[in-house]
């Protein structure tokens, strides 16, 4: 009888290889046994199961197998024949081994197979909640860019055609261009929201050996506070006319007007691209010159928040909670998210039209002035801010002093993200030659060849990483140097307290046990002593850089 069909063929070794199993031929069969059930002959799901042999591919799985779960006398069986040799076995005792094996919740292999399949099944669920049962199979195409998966999709009810998608697509974009706003339709034209631009650069994809005259756009993006509570009396409609309507309706829903039957018959030839949208650029033939600002009197204004000392007490709480070892503490964004009852508004965020023009040019940085003014008055808002990045900001600045009064309802600012960058690099700059960056290479942080992207700020996500954790750190080793100088040991009610600090949210989360106030003041003074160089000046220089990522927090 041949080998049951119920055997699974080919059965997915550790290595994640395919085994090509060989029968024995009849007439050594009579001689051979199988080497891991002792047995000539075997019978699997009623039927008879031949002996099998393959050399090295079967050793080196079942070794490897054997020696990661220190199988003994897996080994010793292995050890017993040579590398060439053609070890005979039974297709199912082989499986059935690398199954129980492998059936540990341990082994490395089931983990990264349950976490891809938990993963699938997530995103799975996620297209199906999301995507098909909301009709967005066009953003799926904007997302994906793949004509497979709208087919696969299409091919199952859930959407027209990947053909068909790209007319309506077509259509959809000539229809909203033809709107006479420069906010999106989704935006809604009221002073009473915090309404907000930003723009950045843009790559098409297309890029030259040199670098020169690579192709950029300026892709510019519109915030808005979501309302919480709209009044429908109140609310002035933001919606497309009853023209832009009646053309959506006639797009989405292939309505057509009626025609009279004297009409004669045309075709009209469907439009299979998109012609771009260009705006009149006007150019600015102006030298741009550096210009300063009369300073106002800010003195009023530059005081410390009443939250200030707060957020510092919960600095040191943070740490306190990771030097004892609190269980399911996270860093500090984490930690803040758990105790903080975040009430800030929403907003929704929408695309403005592109400018194919690179954005450091001053005739499209004079065109974002422009398009932001048109927004505002949109708005009916008496001012608006917008966002760049430093090149363009550079540039805005001289623009709207120069133009002065013309663009001064405009708020220039950079954006946090540019913010942090430069911060980090300052930072950087000020540990280079300290000694940090081969202590975080050593204990494998980060890895040689990623220092200077460290030290320089580029790399943002490393940066905000490694920074809060080696601050950490070292505010942990000034902590025990403060309880040592001070020769004070840490009350049992703190470590209660702290073990219960993370249960509880609240809108201003604050330290409301008096013995942990009372050690963190404690901690606070010495703090300020180390920083003014009273214990020596290479606790100052750590010190300053632990209070340098306390102030990036703050911030963020």
């Amino acid at each position: 009888a041949g080998e049951s069909s119920n055997v699974q063929e080919g059965f997915q070794d550790s290595n994640n290889s395919f085994s090509t199993d060989e029968p024995v031929a009849h007439e050594d069969s009579a001689s051979q046994t199988c080497f891991i059930c002792q047995k000539q002959r075997k019978r699997h799901h009623g039927r008879e199961v031949r002996l099998a042999v393959n050399g090295f591919k079967t050793f080196e799985n079942l070794k490897s197998a054997a020696t990661e779960q220190n199988d003994v006398k897996m080994l010793e069986k292995l050890s017993s024949f040579s590398d060439d040799t053609k070890i005979p076995y039974h297709k199912c005792c082989k499986d059935q081994y690398l199954r129980d094996i492998y059936k540990d919740d341990n082994s490395e292999f089931l983990r990264k197979k349950k976490v891809t399949n938990t993963a699938y099944t997530i995103l799975c669920e996620m297209l199906e909640e999301t995507v098909v049962k909301n009709s967005e199979c066009l953003a799926v195409k904007s997302l994906c860019n793949s004509k497979k998966v709208v087919n696969i999709l299409s091919k199952y009810g859930h959407c027209c055609s990947y053909t068909t998608l790209e007319e309506l697509e077509t259509e959809l974009t000539f229809s909203t261009v033809n709107s006479d706003h420069v906010c999106p339709e989704d935006i809604q034209r009221r002073p009473d929201l915090n309404t907000g631009v930003a723009f950045d650069n843009f790559d098409r994809f297309v890029e030259t050996l040199n670098g020169k005259d690579t192709l950029h756009d300026t892709v510019g993006i519109i915030f808005q506070d979501i309302v919480q509570n709209p009044d429908p009396v109140s609310l002035e409609s933001s919606s497309p006319s009853a023209n832009e309507n009646s053309t959506i309706d006639e797009i989405v829903h292939g309505s057509f007007p009626e025609f009279s039957i004297n009409t004669p018959k045309t075709i009209k030839r469907k439009r299979r691209a998109f012609e771009e949208v260009t705006f009149e650029m006007h150019p600015f033939t102006k030298k741009l010159k550096i210009t300063t600002w009369s300073q106002l009197d800010i003195s009023e204004l530059n005081k410390a928040p009443d939250n200030l000392s707060m957020s510092k007490q919960l600095d040191v709480t943070w740490m306190l909670l990771h030097k004892y070892k609190i269980s399911n503490v996270p860093m500090w964004v984490g930690f803040h998210s758990k105790i903080l009852i975040d009430d800030s508004r929403v907003q929704k965020v929408s695309y403005l039209t592109p400018i194919n023009e690179s954005p450091t040019n001053h005739s499209t940085v004079l065109k974002t002035l422009e398009l932001s003014q048109d927004i505002a008055n949109e708005c009916q808002a008496p001012y608006i801010q917008i966002t760049y990045d430093l090149a363009i900001a550079r540039t805005s600045y001289c623009i709207q002093a120069q133009e002065s009064p013309r663009f001064d309802n405009i708020f220039i600012h950079l954006g946090a993200f540019h913010i942090e960058l430069a911060f980090f690099n300052a930072v950087g700059t000020f540990i280079e030659d300290c000694g940090l960056s081969n202590i975080m290479t050593e204990c494998e942080l980060i890895a040689n060849g990623s220092v200077s992207g460290f030290i320089s700020g580029k790399n943002y996500n490393r940066c905000k990483r490694l920074h809060s954790l080696v601050a950490l750190a070292l505010q942990q080793l000034h902590f025990e140097a403060f309880l040592e100088n001070k020769q004070l040991t840490v009350d049992e009610s703190v470590f209660e307290y702290l073990t219960t600090f993370l249960a509880h949210e609240d809108v201003s989360p604050q330290v409301q046990h008096a013995e942990t106030q009372r050690l963190i003041q404690s901690y606070e003074e010495y703090t300020e002593d180390t920083l003014d160089g009273k214990h020596g000046r290479t606790a100052q220089f750590y010190a300053m850089y632990i209070d340098f990522i306390n102030l990036y927090h703050l911030f963020i």
